[in-house]
């Protein structure tokens, strides 16, 4: 429903409040975009008091946005009596984590770092 929105432009942010309302429908998703977190980092640094400016960026990650809507990958039910397998990354951005059976994606985590975490 989000993706067909989105591509229709019935949903297409403008001013900050716009940007919030697509990031709240877009942020239950979160927990199975790997690099969700990083990805949305310009979306919400517009969300900032007196920060909003639509740029490349944001242009970019509201693009980003739209294509994942449409690819998300399907998530198999955690097997309790199968090996599990946590990936991990960091960068001067972001984290993220994978849990993983078998090579099938259980779930992803992940977060944009901010200037003073780093």
């Amino acid at each position: 429903m989000v993706s067909e929105m989105l591509a229709l432009g019935i949903i297409w942010p403008s001013m900050s409040p716009y940007v919030t309302g697509v990031l709240s429908l877009m942020g239950y998703y979160c927990r199975f975009v790997q690099g969700y977190g990083t990805i949305t980092k310009p979306l919400t640094d517009l969300t900032r008091k007196n920060a909003f400016e639509w740029n490349d960026r944001a242009m970019e990650a509201f693009q980003k946005h739209k294509a994942l809507m449409g690819t998300l990958p399907t998530l198999v039910i955690p097997d309790s009596s199968k090996e599990f397998v946590i990936e991990t990354n960091a960068a001067t951005k972001g984290w993220r984590a994978v849990l993983s059976q078998q090579g099938c994606p259980i779930g992803f985590l992940s977060q944009a770092l901010s200037p003073g975490a780093c």
